[in-house]
């Protein structure tokens, strides 16, 4: 049912039924439906991981991300390419500050506190979290038979305006989601803070290897509730599947603390934050970019929301690090690239840091008074962007603008790295009992870019030199004026190309750049975090299967009739055509870009139907009898993204390119040349020539073959040749798949499973026994 990338899904997914020959069809279900409790939670555990793409990252229910999977707490926790030793994290995970509202009474004990909860503690040690659920993961199918109704993809709530109408209500959202859920609001866990602050975190990782960008992101969506309050109905406005579990929370929250302090909380809870002292949410981490981290930098983009990490040499610090040619050949180095955190939606509004600084493990290269924040109440400050005189000097100032307004306060450059850490915290918010805010976090991993001039050198660094420089059309003006470059050498290894935006906004004021108005090449850190928005601008949507078609079985003597209609998904179509189908997006009025286009997508593509069938004594195990295709179906393509000898337009070879209609070829993109990085086609361009195939076998006898076009993927050789890295299949022309090639005979709607119907050696049933079928 399926085709990889533009030719997908040509053959619906299943519908599942079972009988008994002479009794009544009857329908099968296979998971519990959202809001279904489930006694017994058997198969999920503390620690786990999400391994569904080309990232590797642990979990625990502590609320750790990117940590070691197999709770030793010694190893790293982000790795990239996965199967590799090439650690990017040793550990990451929210943070979350506040002030609770009021003034202090016995009414409300605690009314003018700063408290909060570290999930991810930089010193280690410090633990303030702990698990309410254990973790699930759709990859793994004990869970799944397992599913609790808080973890299925939100319906029915605001937190579920994130995912597309058709995502919502499912297992999992994206090729393999992970969820758990932890809190901080048990004072049994109460090192350097006050008391905790009452809040719980809905996590939720996903993951796909699609579309090109998105096989080196990983999604985090993290919701945290406001639990203070004992009293259920403030809990009514979340979906069925939470409530209770929020309810039980809070319940718990109010006992424990009230029994712990001897103190009378209110039962109704507290708002967290105030419009003069909000409350903050931030991904912190440390990024240990190979094996020790010793050597990091931090660097930062804010147009982009992103903070991320480098090895300052770009090289291995130990042996076994690999570099896959088909991600780290051009225009890419082959080294130690990099791993951002990007913020893609914030609590109340689109992706923003509000505060970015540095930490490191002993002395930042040479300066020391820059460790983890050593209490809560700190922490809150640094989060705020308000940092007090003893809790830090930040280096980074420009005249009469305070860290909040720059928002960047430590960096640490200079020629020798160190051990760093990072803490990015979102923009405030207000959290009244009950109420839930969410913000969605991207870990991008990517390459570094083989600008003009950088090696890949064990003996010299690439500091960061001024990370104000992207915020600030004015400052990149400047920069240009004075013959230097217009942002840090380490923003164009991390992707840069160029600014289009205006200097000036129509008033005068100098303009702040956004992120769509920046040129990047594809497939960099940047590039791949323009993706990473899309995908979330498109609430997560991706390709779709089908719709199951509805089939009906008629039992006879030793045979069984099936009857099926066209699947719905052949009049409606796919709804993520609409999200690729356009070279263009409109963006806060303005027409940019659209990094998602993918002129060979198809609305239409439910190319036929396979027939399966089971028994009772191994329903799972389904053999597939027969397929049907369209005949006389045929696919554009206009990419050159069916191999055809030596043609790779998107890496500039052409040589057995086949001809296209209009003539003229495939738009060719173009290597890196000392001169630059733009390519020859331009972001936004609409792709007009094509070569048409017959779907099926071609005329000399082979299927379709289709490359993955992310950049990189085919790599140049001596003399134009190009290694075809990452070749597939379709899964329904036969090939490699064990399927019967696909023969342009119709589709009939009909078929008799009887021992000697034509073109079927696996017909024929016996009576008496249980048979499961699908289509």
């Amino acid at each position: 049912m399926l085709a990889h990338g533009s030719l997908k899904k040509f053959l619906t997914g299943l519908g599942l039924a079972a009988f008994l020959i002479g009794l009544i069809p009857e329908s099968a279900r296979a998971l519990p439906a959202p809001g279904t409790k489930q006694p017994l939670r058997l198969f999920a555990s503390a620690i786990g991981s999400i391994a569904v793409n080309r990232v590797l990252m642990g979990i625990n229910t502590l609320g750790e991300v990117g940590v070691d999977p197999t709770g030793r707490g010694t190893a790293g926790g982000g790795f990239w390419p996965r199967g590799t030793a090439d650690q990017y994290i040793f550990n990451a995970g929210l943070q979350v500050a506040g002030v609770v509202a009021g003034t202090k009474s016995a009414a409300n004990p605690w009314g003018g506190d700063t408290a909060g909860g570290w999930f991810f503690d930089g010193s280690g040690g410090r633990v303030q979290t702990e698990a309410v659920t254990l973790s699930y993961s759709a990859s793994n199918p004990a869970d799944v038979a397992n599913w609790p109704s808080d973890a299925y993809v939100p319906q029915g709530d605001d937190v579920a305006n994130l995912y597309a109408t058709p995502l919502q209500g499912l297992v999992s959202a994206s090729q393999g989601d992970v969820h758990f859920i932890s809190w901080e609001g048990n004072p049994a866990f109460n090192l350097v803070r006050l008391h905790p602050l009452g809040i719980l975190v809905d996590y939720r990782l996903l993951a796909w290897n699609y579309p090109a960008g998105a096989q080196d992101v990983v999604f985090l969506v993290a919701t945290v509730y406001n639990v203070t309050s004992a009293d259920c109905s403030v809990y009514a406005i979340h979906r069925a599947g939470i409530r209770d579990l929020l309810c039980t929370q809070g319940q718990k929250f109010v006992s424990l603390n009230n029994a712990k302090f001897n103190i009378s909380l209110p039962n109704g809870g507290y708002t967290i934050g105030t419009p003069a002292t909000p409350a903050y949410m931030a991904m912190a981490a440390d990024n240990d970019v190979t094996s020790g981290g010793g050597g990091n930098y931090n660097g930062l983009i804010l147009p982009f929301a992103m903070g991320y990490t480098y090895e300052g040499h770009f090289t291995a610090k130990s042996p076994g690090s690999a570099f896959d040619p088909s991600i780290f050949g051009p225009p890419f180095a082959a080294g130690y690239g990099f791993v951002g955190f990007k913020y893609l939606k914030g609590p109340d509004g689109p992706g923003a840091i509000a505060l970015f600084t540095t930490f490191c493990n002993g002395n930042c290269g040479g300066t020391t008074g820059h460790g983890d924040p050593g209490s809560t109440i700190i922490n809150y400050r640094l989060l705020a962007g308000t940092p007090a005189a003893t809790d830090g000097q930040c280096n980074v100032t420009t005249p009469g603008k305070t860290p909040a307004q720059l928002h960047v306060c430590f960096m640490l450059y200079g020629p020798t790295g160190a051990d760093t850490r990072m803490t990015e915290s979102s923009t405030g918010l207000i959290l009244p009992p009950g109420q839930a805010r969410s913000i969605v976090v991207a870990f991008v991993y990517a390459a570094p870019v083989a600008i003009p001039g950088f090696a890949v050198d064990p003996v010299s660094t690439i500091p960061p030199t001024d990370v104000t420089i992207t915020n600030n059309t004015d400052s990149m003006f400047k920069y240009n004026q004075s013959g230097s470059p217009g942002v840090e050498r380490v923003d164009s290894i991390s992707g840069f190309v160029s600014y289009n935006g205006p200097h000036f906004n129509v008033d005068g004021s100098v303009h702040q750049p956004v992120q769509t108005e920046f040129t990047v090449v594809k497939g960099s850190l940047l590039g791949k975090a323009l993706v990473a928005q899309a995908v979330f601008d498109a609430h997560f949507l991706q390709e779709f299967a089908p719709d199951t078609p509805n089939f009906f079985l008629i039992p006879g003597d030793k045979q069984v009739t099936i009857l099926w209609k066209p699947s719905a998904t052949e009049t409606t179509g796919d709804p993520y055509f609409s999200v690729v189908s356009n070279p263009t997006v409109v963006i806060a009025g303005a027409t940019v870009p659209n990094p998602l286009y993918d002129p060979n997508y198809r609305k239409f593509d439910v190319e036929g139907y396979r027939i399966y069938r089971g028994r009772a004594d191994t329903p799972t195990a389904l053999k597939l009898l027969v397929q049907f295709d369209y005949a006389g179906t045929t696919f554009k393509d206009f990419t050159g993204a069916v191999v055809s000898g030596n043609c790779a337009p998107e890496i500039g070879i052409a040589t057995d390119c086949p001809a296209t209609s209009p003539a003229g070829g495939f738009p060719t993109a173009t290597l890196p040349t000392p001169t630059g990085l733009s390519p020859a086609v331009p972001p936004g361009t609409a792709y007009t020539k094509f070569k048409t195939y017959n779907i099926g076998l071609q005329s000399d006898g082979s299927p379709l073959r289709f490359v993955d076009q992310t950049t990189g993927t085919r790599i140049a050789l001596l003399g134009g040749t190009t290694s075809l890295a990452q070749v597939v299949d379709t899964a329904v022309s036969g090939g490699g798949t064990g399927f019967a090639a696909l023969n342009d005979a119709g589709v009939p709607f009909i078929f008799v499973d009887a021992a000697g119907t034509p073109n079927c050696s696996g017909c024929g049933v016996s009576n008496g026994v249980t048979y499961y079928y699908a289509v």
